[in-house]
């Protein structure tokens, strides 16, 4: 019996210590998730500032109607951007990008040159950039010591709707980066605050940057925290909640708190909605160099707490402790329902040859007790333990239903092992296929931009080994706004299909397709030949000529850059690409044009 209650506490821990692992994994994989978002937001901040840099340093120049035909001072004092340019595409920098608004407070003039050009030099850089933090739901903008904003934004004109007397560097976002306030000039992050400008709760990351002396600008990127939040209150165990609390307690989202309504952050703490003794738990947790877990005996729940690495926020599972008790008992019970058969049988073996004074049955049996203790049922089911099941009596009788017992428990183990199997095959097939689904556009069906980036790193790694040159073309759909505002979105998307079809059918075996982004698509040819370019623009024009779409045909303009030896990098040959795809747009669209 006691070998039994054992073998049942060991099941019971193994059981309750492999859930435990379970989660530890699991929200180590949603930090480093989240740690490599904040690090592609350093890089991005960075490769900002060096630009900006190198810019403000150049001989570039504006002219202050270059200034006046994106600003205008509006009835209030303050100067804004110009609403069109919101509202429609603007060709600046790489041409990509609109929902550019900028904003300078009423207590700001702008009679300052350098002033101007530093807005002007920073908008067409985070027009440039802000495509780069998209797929992560961020929104890159510069701010000034000034008093000045640029930002994009797909939703919301933030520098139209700010108040004009709203003084940015008088608060403690902008404030952190000031030289009286930051005399390390290093990036910072902000507490979490309400920006009242779009009714939202945020937290911004900054990275000043100096130039002999004097401070020029701030690389800035916001972080909504309700998208955050509801992200990572996402989780798949039954048993547990999670919520996310920031460095000073303020709770950031929690399953108890019905709304988000951004009020409620100034006042709702996180012993508002835990008990004390979570509150302390989560305070000292040692989470900075992986999951911290407080298992403290006697309370409801177990406590696991994960440092983000780079926003001063911490993240929360707690996982309901009589539940994971359960599950253990429940993975235990096949163990032990099994266990207690045995050991009856081998109880009634030993009291008969006890009383028979049978001295070699009865180490046989101690033998086999001791390997079905050890769990070796395998080696009683095939006879390499021996029983004695040759004798025609009680304990014959006996050995067999040992040996048969051990033996279907074998057997269950067995087909609970290739069960797992079949399972784990079913899934590893079924993320396999999700992981394809992800790399393809639902509209289109062509691979999507996250395809394209990896192809494309791919491409220029073979490329720099010696395997082969090859070139990428731009392509945009020609006035495709005005399909979408003349005869709207429907009609849109089948153009978008419509051109699509016709990339595939023009293109080669080797040729790689992809939706770029909107109206705009690549092609990755690795197979160059003379006016290999040419000879596919004039085919997927040929295709073209055929469609037509809402009762009008279509035509696109294209841009193409060649990577030769591995060189240039895949940023540069995109930006070389585009600059192609540009000039064919100015030349008259329905036309290519080769990068030189």
């Amino acid at each position: 019996m006691l070998l039994l209650a054992g073998s049942y506490v060991v099941a019971l821990d193994r059981a309750r210590e492999a859930r435990v692992q379970d989660i530890t994994r699991y929200m180590n994989a949603i930090v480093a998730e989240r740690d490599r978002q904040f690090a592609r937001v350093t890089a991005v901040m960075r490769r900002f500032n060096e630009e900006f840099l190198a810019d403000h340093t150049s001989d570039v120049a504006f002219s202050e109607a270059d200034f006046w035909e994106r600003f205008q001072r509006t009835s209030d004092g303050a100067v804004r951007s110009r609403p069109d340019r919101y509202a429609t595409r603007v060709e600046v920098g790489s041409g990509r990008l609109g929902r550019m608004t900028a904003f300078v407070g009423d207590n700001q003039p702008v009679t300052d040159p350098d002033l101007r050009r530093r807005l002007l030099i920073a908008w067409d850089l985070v027009a440039r950039f802000a495509p780069l933090l998209v797929p992560e739901g961020l929104y890159l903008h510069a701010t000034f010591p000034e008093n000045a904003l640029v930002i994009w934004h797909p939703t919301f004109p933030w520098g139209l709707e700010a108040r004009a007397d709203l003084r940015m560097n008088e608060l403690s976002t902008i404030g952190r980066t000031l030289q009286s306030q930051n005399p390390d000039r290093k990036p910072v992050w902000s507490g979490v605050y309400i920006d009242r400008t779009q009714d939202a709760w945020v937290l911004s990351h900054l990275a000043p940057l100096d130039h002999e002396g004097r401070h020029l600008v701030n690389a800035s990127v916001d972080i909504n925290l309700e998208t955050m939040s509801s992200e990572l209150l996402e989780q798949p165990f039954r048993e547990a909640y999670t919520f996310l609390v920031a460095d000073d307690h303020r709770v950031i989202a929690h399953p108890a708190v019905e709304s988000q309504d951004p009020e409620r952050i100034d006042v709702l703490r996180l012993d508002d909605v835990e008990p004390a003794w979570i509150v302390e738990a989560v305070r000292d947790a040692d989470a900075d160099n992986g999951v911290a877990v407080i298992d403290q005996e006697g309370t409801e729940r177990i406590v696991f707490v994960a440092a983000l690495q780079g926003p001063p926020l911490r993240y929360v599972l707690l996982y309901d402790r009589s539940r994971l008790a359960a599950l253990a008992r429940r993975d235990a019970s096949m163990v032990l329902i099994a266990m207690l058969l045995l050991f009856a049988a081998l109880i009634g073996v030993i009291y008969v040859i006890v009383r028979e004074q049978a001295s070699v049955p009865l180490r046989n049996i101690r033998h086999v007790v001791r390997a079905i203790g050890a769990g070796d049922y395998a080696a009683v089911a095939s006879g390499e333990r021996p029983l004695p099941t040759h004798l025609k009596n009680e304990i014959g009788e006996l050995a067999t239903v040992t040996r048969q017992m051990a033996a279907e428990v074998e057997r269950t183990r067995a087909d609970l092992e290739s069960l797992v199997a079949e399972r784990t095959v079913a899934l590893e097939v079924a993320n396999a296929k999700l992981s394809r689904l992800s790399l393809l556009d639902g509209l289109t069906g062509l691979h999507n931009r996250r395809s394209f980036d990896a192809d494309l790193a791919n491409l220029v790694t073979e490329a720099r080994r010696g395997d082969g040159d090859f070139a990428l073309i731009m392509l945009d759909v020609d006035h495709f706004k005005q399909v979408n505002d003349r005869l709207g979105h429907a009609v849109g998307d089948q153009a978008l299909r419509a051109v699509a079809d016709a990339l595939r059918a023009s293109s080669r075996k080797n040729d790689r397709v992809y939706r770029y982004g909107g109206e705009e698509f690549a092609v990755l040819v690795t197979r160059l030949g003379d006016h290999f370019a040419e000879r596919f623009f004039e085919r997927v024009q040929r295709v073209l000529a055929s469609a037509e779409v809402g009762g009008r045909g279509l035509t696109v303009s294209a841009g193409v850059a060649i990577c030769a030896n591995g060189e240039p990098d895949a940023s540069v040959l995109i930006e070389r690409a585009d600059a192609a795809l540009y000039r064919a747009k100015v030349g008259g669209r329905d036309r290519l044009e080769r990068f030189d």
